[in-house]
């Protein structure tokens, strides 16, 4: 269903919208948008609804219910266990050490993740080709589609600050779609630091006091002693 609703929803806005401005930014009506999803989502009336010509379901309205299906799903289709693992790489390295680590991950997700991720991610880099006419640069796409693609498991202060992050990692699926999609990683680019384990040989990790008391500088120890005559003795232990 989910497959059916992406590719009706795509091969209209394609046909039909393309060029619009502010694709995928312009809200449709709330209403009109979950009447949509409704009928795309029932197995009896999904078959019948035709996005492609009728002039019932308007464009922002069909680009509202394709978002707010992909919000709806129970896990985002980039997951939670790898939510931090694509976050990294977003906040550091050059260019092409972003692009290998972003490639390696995409091929760690769920082969039906990675299948409906590849067909949006094309879609959107087609959007991006016509930002002349819709406005809908990468950069846009990133922050309409970074939170939807990638929301957090929990709504902390950590995960509102990598908001931008996300939007980066989406920014780069679409400037290099055929290469993430089509390629196989490289296997000689080392792997990227998983979040979501541990290193093998990782030292035991200390408490806060213990971190506190190891960084403790030297001085902390010297004993300072008063002699009969007054002078002071600094003994260094």
């Amino acid at each position: 269903m989910g497959f059916t609703i992406l590719r009706k929803c795509i091969s209209a806005v394609e046909t039909r919208g393309i060029n619009d401005q502010g694709l995928y930014r312009v809200v449709g009506v709330s209403s009109k948008v979950q009447r949509l999803l409704s009928m795309l989502m029932d197995v009896k009336t999904c078959n019948e609804v035709d996005l492609e010509n009728s002039i019932d379901w308007e464009v922002k309205t069909i680009t509202s219910a394709l978002k707010q299906y992909l919000r709806s799903l129970p896990e985002p289709l980039m997951t939670y266990e790898l939510h931090g693992d694509f976050i990294v790489p977003a906040k550091s390295g050059s260019p092409e050490s972003r692009v290998n680590a972003i490639h390696f991950l995409v091929h760690k997700l769920p082969e039906k993740n990675k299948e409906m991720l590849d067909i949006l991610v094309k879609h959107l880099t087609n959007v991006s080709n016509h930002s002349k006419q819709n406005l809908m640069t990468v950069a846009n796409l990133g922050v309409v589609f970074g939170p939807t693609l990638m929301r957090p498991q929990e709504e902390t202060v950590a995960a509102i600050m990598d908001l931008k992050f996300q939007n980066i990692v989406v920014e780069i699926l679409i400037e290099n779609h055929e290469k993430i999609f089509r390629t196989l990683p490289d296997a000689t680019f080392p792997e990227p630091v998983s979040l979501s384990t541990s290193p093998p040989n990782a030292p035991p990790r200390q408490s806060k006091r213990q971190g506190q008391r190891t960084k403790r500088p030297v001085a902390v120890y010297n004993l300072c002693l008063e002699l009969e005559d007054g002078k002071m003795l600094i003994v260094f232990f």
